[in-house]
């Protein structure tokens, strides 16, 4: 019996956004490894376990230089947050839907 609690593996194509999310994670993480191990990443893995055919891996490539540049884009969201800069909104209504701080906001969409 399938596990029904378990993600099949996305549609690279219709979820490419979704996808791009979970590539900038990922990012996240080996940098992460990165700088608290000192282990060098050499790919990152999206593993599903509900894919019942075919291969249930998504495969990124290690880029530093992309690597970089999403760690540049935490930091600044970061550092917004930190000073209370709350002028950037959310592109989509969606996205503001399901915020944690949809509440507080004073430029829902």
């Amino acid at each position: 019996m399938p596990n029904r609690t378990a993600e099949k593996k996305p549609d690279i194509f219709k979820d490419k956004e979704r996808l791009e999310r979970y590539r900038r994670q990922l990012q996240i993480y080996a940098h992460l490894v990165e700088e608290r191990t000192g282990e060098k990443v050499s790919q990152m893995h999206l593993y599903y376990t509900g894919e019942e055919s075919g291969l249930p891996t998504i495969t990124y490539p290690y880029s530093r230089t992309a690597i970089d540049a999403t760690v540049q884009a935490f930091d600044d969201t970061v550092r917004k947050i930190m000073s209370k800069d709350f002028s950037e909104k959310a592109k989509d209504y969606k996205t503001c839907g399901e915020c944690d701080f949809r509440h507080y906001c004073s430029g829902k969409n």
